[in-house]
């Protein structure tokens, strides 16, 4: 069972910051949670996001992706996009990464950040 946790943050750069909320996935993203996942999605991106801004989901806790969390990240995009708003991916496991590979929506995952390390 999948559990969604909005936390509130801020895109990162410099000058005008767009309004970004944070979505924390928990357990498993399959059939059985899909639909639950994109309604957690949308419920916290909507008080939320602003123009400009999105919507990051967070997969570092997920145990298991099947091919609806790739159908949930589509819906999610395609209800955000008209409102100008976007979504990227956090964390994705190993099997993400490839389905998203194969879909070709590798521009989903959030970009790595140099910490100097």
């Amino acid at each position: 069972m999948s559990e969604a946790q909005p936390v509130d943050s801020r895109s990162p750069g410099l000058g005008f910051s767009p309004q970004w909320v944070t979505v924390a996935l928990f357990g498993d993203i399959d059939i059985a949670t899909g639909a639950a996942t994109l309604d957690a999605i949308m419920t916290a991106a909507s008080p939320r996001v602003a123009h400009g801004g999105g919507v990051i989901v967070d997969f570092a806790q997920v145990d298991f992706v099947g091919s609806t969390a790739i159908e949930t990240l589509i819906a999610a995009r395609n209800q955000l996009r008209p409102l100008g708003a976007d979504i990227v991916v956090r964390s994705p496991t190993r099997l993400l990464t490839r389905m998203l590979d194969i879909f070709e929506l590798t521009e989903l995952v959030e970009p790595a950040v140099d910490n100097g390390r």
